[in-house]
């Protein structure tokens, strides 16, 4: 690893223990177990693969019970996020597979929304207020997205931005059925944004060598 990732490193592991010492994660043990779980990986610097991304899945999605979560980079020059990493609700997956032939996984979704883009600039955990229509991104038919909602839904829908120096580099969407964050997981989820967009930047940095 050169330099660059190396500061990205020394910056998350700065951030550290101020999240794993959180007076609000005490509340949610199985949330700080797989916290710890993924700075052990980060230290370990390896970035090889995907699987820290798909850790940061698990994190929210141990918030988030029930519900679909995933991870997404953005490519700024095309302005479209990548699914990188998803887990949760085995069944709206499988409809996508199924009825639209799609794989999730590196599937690119177009940011062209304005109103969306400012949303994730914010770098916080914020209500998708059409729910899955918006939280689809027009990535996928209209069709499916309505068939998916008639079939698992209603969904509640949230999303949050990663930033780095006043940047979207990525973002996480959750979609779940009455769902409802309360204020306790919300803060949770906005103390490890910062740290999920360092690690998008050692992604990057890793891939441009």
């Amino acid at each position: 690893m050169n330099q660059n990732c190396d500061n990205y490193i020394r910056e998350i592991l700065n951030l550290k223990e101020g999240i794993l010492d959180a007076k609000v994660l005490k509340s949610f043990p199985e949330t700080r177990k797989l916290a710890e779980k993924y700075f052990a990986h980060i230290s370990d610097r390896n970035f090889e693969n995907n699987y820290i991304y798909q850790l940061e899945a698990e994190i929210i999605a141990s918030l988030a019970k029930g519900a679909l979560v995933n991870i997404n980079s953005y490519n700024k020059s095309e302005k479209k996020l990548e699914i990188v990493a998803i887990t949760g609700l085995k069944e709206f997956v499988e409809i996508i597979l199924k009825f639209g032939n799609i794989k999730m996984v590196g599937k690119k979704l177009p940011l062209e929304d304005k109103f969306a883009e400012l949303s994730l600039l914010q770098g916080k955990l914020h209500r998708i207020p059409r729910g899955l229509k918006d939280a689809a991104l027009k990535g996928f038919p209209d069709m499916l997205v309505d068939l998916v909602d008639e079939m698992l839904g209603p969904f509640f829908c949230y999303g949050a931005g990663f930033i780095y120096i006043e940047e979207l580099v990525g973002n996480l969407a959750i979609i779940g059925r009455n769902m409802d964050i309360d204020v306790l997981r919300e803060e949770i989820i906005n103390l490890v944004l910062p740290v999920f967009a360092l690690v998008e930047m050692t992604y990057r940095e890793n891939k441009s060598r």
